[in-house]
């Protein structure tokens, strides 16, 4: 017997097995971009650092604002660890949106993109 769902009152059948399991490459992608997460933490907080040291009472903005060393390198890290995550991602290169040919015709023929 398989477990149902009820959807607007109708009883609907599901598979039994309703958890899936993440691939290796799945698994990859989640860490990375957790880590990407982490290090653009980092980077924000040495931000915050600096302009807290650097930004005087009444100014909005400060153009020669130096950033330090740590801030330069966790940021290259985030932006290696997100990129890395785009390209190991198994959808990747994939589309991910379908438009049946028939209706894009039809929206061109009627004009209905105006």
């Amino acid at each position: 017997m398989n477990p149902t769902i009820a959807l607007a009152g109708n009883d609907v059948a599901t598979r039994e097995t309703l958890v899936t399991r993440r691939t290796g490459r799945e698994c990859l992608v989640l860490t990375l971009v957790a880590l990407g997460i982490v290090a653009s933490m980092a980077a924000l907080v040495s931000y915050e650092e600096t302009i807290s040291q650097q930004l005087k009472p009444g100014d909005i903005f400060v153009p020669d604002l130096v950033k330090s060393r740590f801030y330069y390198a966790v940021y290259g890290i985030e932006l290696v660890l997100f990129t890395a995550a785009g390209l190991t991602n198994p959808d990747f290169g994939l589309p991910t949106i379908f438009m049946d040919p028939r209706r894009a015709m039809v929206s061109v023929r009627l004009n209905l993109g105006k």
